[in-house]
């Protein structure tokens, strides 16, 4: 069974809040959020590639 997604947004608030629990070591949802090689094998929809750029440091 999948786990359920969350989704609270309050009227009159600019904010939304969505929880989700992962069935995975807390570290490696975490790197699947911050690695970019890892975000865009599974954020969106399947059908769409996803592409990350980074613009030079200053």
């Amino acid at each position: 069974m999948a786990n359920k997604t969350e989704i609270v947004a309050e009227p009159g608030k600019q904010e939304l809040f969505i929880t989700r629990e992962f069935e995975a070591p807390r570290e490696l949802v975490f790197k699947a959020y911050t690695d970019p090689e890892m975000l865009v094998q599974w954020l969106g929809p399947r059908n769409l590639k996803m592409r990350i750029e980074k613009s030079a440091e200053r």
